[in-house]
């Protein structure tokens, strides 16, 4: 049996479970916790938490503490923390919710809240501020969980009270790639191998990349291609998979095998209007690509041996 057409296979069993898993959770992460009664300027808020690492370290200094890399890691987590307390009471200081970017910006100060991005259009009804977020870490988001709830309360609260406001969450496109790659000499495929898995996860990461943001082949090879001890590299497909494919693919579609193919470019959308829906439901959220290392078997490598 072709190995590639093996692991096609595994990778639409994972794939179903990971879609059967991601609709029965729902987010519930609460948002950051404020004083509420803080009157600072927002001068002073952005002070606060800039100048929080360089207070730290000179308490740790003091304590004449040791240098502890998990230390410093919780330091700056504590610091993102304190950013994104402050963030909203700054926003509240300055003004209100004005531009279509101050949206998206102000989405993204919310604990839970990975990425966000806004575009005012229409959904054949009326002229909305639309509004598409991703999770922390693609966390998902049910409509009905405390965050989605909450976010929809201080966009209202802190804007216009008059501009209609939708939030949809981000329409995920899983990357594949099926790479053949010649190691050099002094070194063993099997040692390489892991690098390379590990450039790509992190090269096309959540954390990386936006929403919008097409995947380009080329920039795929390069990450290969920069990894020590490759020769040379050859992809055979490079493309994404959604939900719609999977289920297309079990309906009776085409093999799975003949749905990926080689792409130069994998188009990633911004909000979007259909015109082919009917009015109120138009716009479409943004997209979202990247390799998710749950999945490893969307990341196939083999050794070119002649």
């Amino acid at each position: 049996m072709n190995p590639s057409r093996t692991k096609l296979s595994v990778l639409v069993a994972t794939l179903i479970l990971l879609l059967l898993c991601s609709s029965a959770i729902s987010a519930q992460a609460p948002m950051v916790k404020s004083s509420g009664n803080d009157e600072r300027p927002a001068q002073a808020l952005f002070e606060d938490a800039n100048g929080y690492l360089g207070r730290r370290y000179q308490e740790f200094n003091k304590q004449k503490l040791p240098y502890d890399s998990k230390l410093e890691q919780r330091t700056k987590q504590e610091q993102l923390d304190l950013a994104k307390q402050n963030a909203p009471l700054a926003v509240m200081a300055l003004d209100r919710l004005v531009s279509t970017q101050d949206y998206a910006d102000f989405a993204r100060t919310f604990a839970g809240i990975g990425k966000a991005s806004a575009a005012r259009l229409s959904d054949g009804q009326r002229r909305l501020v639309h509004l598409t977020v991703a999770g922390a870490d693609d966390i998902p988001i049910d409509k009905t969980s405390d965050l989605y709830r909450n976010l929809n309360k201080a966009l209202r609260d802190f804007g216009d009270p008059h501009q209609p406001i939708e939030v949809a969450l981000r329409e995920f496109l899983l990357l594949v790639i099926e790479a053949r790659v010649s190691v050099l000499q002094d070194y063993l495929f099997e040692k390489v191998e892991p690098n390379i898995r590990a450039a790509i996860l992190d090269r096309f990461s959540f954390e990386r990349r936006e929403l919008g943001q097409d995947a380009l082949l080329s920039e795929a090879m390069a990450t290969i291609q920069n990894v020590k001890g490759v020769a040379y590299v050859d992809i055979d497909k490079f493309d994404w998979i959604d939900e719609k494919k999977v289920v297309d693919h079990l309906g009776g579609g085409k093999p799975l095998g003949e749905i990926i193919g080689r792409n130069e470019r994998i188009p990633v959308a911004l909000a979007r209007i259909n015109s082919d829906e009917t009015p109120g439901r138009r716009i479409k959220p943004a997209q979202l690509a990247y390799f998710s290392p749950s999945i490893p078997d969307t990341i196939i490598l083999s050794e070119i041996t002649s």
